[in-house]
């Protein structure tokens, strides 16, 4: 009866192994994921920036005395 246990918590042993090999895995996935998220909400926050600038440098060309020149 105590090789049946024994083979029992053996193969616990390697389930348990695995499933902290698993985990670890996850985790460092979820870590890329969370990066690459902050990455891009940095890009998106950069790109508004350049639009605003650009619409604000075009409103202000053509409010410009010389705008007719371009029109």
């Amino acid at each position: 009866m105590t090789t049946s246990h024994e083979r029992e918590l053996g193969r616990l042993e390697a389930k348990m192994t695995s499933l902290e090999h698993d985990l670890k895995q996850l985790q460092k996935d979820v870590r890329e994921i969370r990066d690459a998220v902050v990455g891009y909400k940095g890009g998106w926050r950069m790109l508004s920036l350049l639009i605003a600038v650009s619409a604000t440098f075009g409103a202000l060309i053509s409010k410009m005395p010389f705008a007719a020149i371009f029109k």
